[in-house]
């Protein structure tokens, strides 16, 4: 037998390995709400238009399953009263994500907030809208 050269029975042994570290194929992505969220409202949790679950509540996390290495989710979690929060997660290894949701009425409390302004805000309302610009085909 060679240095090179492996037993049988260590083959079997790491074969069994081998199908047992298959399930690692998968990541799983935990996603909970911060728990001072009251009441506890269900989120859902959206990738594009499909829906992907619910977060039933501040220790109830949605655990998501993706392939390994599948490429980032961009993730929208939704809940009614509350702003929805965009993320994104990775697929590399398993990980927790843990969102703070913001209720409309605290809107004025977020970094990079703007008030909006009146809905006629820089516009006129008169029977021009070219705002004085000279049309070329009338004569004056």
């Amino acid at each position: 037998m060679s240095r090179w050269t492996v037993p049988l029975a260590a083959l079997l042994a790491v074969g069994g390995a081998i199908a047992v570290a298959g399930d690692t194929d998968k990541v799983k992505i935990s996603i909970q709400t911060i728990p001072a969220m009251t009441p506890p409202a269900k989120a859902e949790v959206r990738m594009g238009k499909k829906t992907l679950g619910l977060i039933l509540g501040p220790r109830k996390p949605f655990i998501l399953e993706r392939p390994r290495d599948s490429g980032p989710l961009d993730l929208v979690i939704r809940a009614e009263g509350f702003l929805p929060l965009h993320t994104r997660a990775y697929t590399f290894s398993d990980s927790k994500l843990t969102v703070k949701l913001t209720r409309i009425a605290d809107k004025p409390t977020l970094f990079g907030y703007r008030q909006a302004g009146p809905p006629d805000a820089g516009t006129t309302s008169s029977a021009h809208p070219d705002a004085g610009a000279v049309d070329p085909l009338i004569p004056r």
